[in-house]
């Protein structure tokens, strides 16, 4: 649980700065460029933190309740209402991120026209 609880904390850390990295920089396109590679770093660190928890596995840690190459899983009253809440969860995950695309494509665009037409 102790190295679980580590990931926990540093994928929170990772987080909260990369919302204050973007607050911190006035340029929206700066922004993007630093938050993304931060992005990055975070995301080598948390698969570097999962295999690194498995390398040093001393018995702590109880085995994954749902795998792919396994038979075994957890009871199916509990299996099949995972498998929906997280398909949910993705299908939200993906119609937020089209509709924030969206809605940046719109921003920039009036601030293209605004832009334009001042001139």
């Amino acid at each position: 649980m102790g190295s679980q609880v580590d990931l926990l904390s540093n994928s929170i850390l990772f987080y909260l700065g990369y919302i204050i990295l973007w607050a911190a920089v006035e340029d929206p396109d700066t922004a993007a460029d630093l938050t993304s590679i931060l992005c990055i770093v975070g995301s080598v660190f948390a698969v570097l933190s999962r295999y690194a928890t498995n390398f040093w596995n001393q018995g702590l840690h109880q085995d994954a309740s749902l795998s792919i190459d396994k038979e075994e899983h957890v009871a199916d009253v509990f299996y099949y209402p995972l498998i929906v809440v997280m398909a949910g969860f993705v299908l939200l995950f993906v119609a937020l991120v089209l509709l924030n695309t969206r809605s940046e494509i719109m921003k920039r665009r009036a601030g293209a026209i605004m832009a334009r037409s001042r001139m």
